[in-house]
């Protein structure tokens, strides 16, 4: 499959490693998920639990993805 035939759909049922942490009290509380295949500090989602940090990365994702295929930027896949 081609670059243009990938679309939203493809990317987001890819399985990329999702990273999970609890972030400080003393920095808000909560925790952060990321996708470090795809910039440790660019797909980045948080919420007051870790199922509420996931739902927001995707959130983030799906926006992120359709950006990045809207301006032709490559998008790396899971490994």
């Amino acid at each position: 499959m081609n670059n243009t035939d990938k679309n939203i759909e493809y990317y987001m049922n890819l399985t990329y490693t999702i990273e999970v942490t609890k972030i400080p009290d003393d920095e808000g509380g909560g925790y952060c998920a990321c996708i470090p295949e795809l910039g440790r500090w660019a797909f980045i989602g948080d919420g007051e639990t870790p199922e509420e940090a996931i739902q927001h990365l995707e959130e983030v994702k799906h926006d992120l993805f359709e950006e990045y295929i809207r301006k032709g930027i490559s998008i790396p896949e899971p490994e």
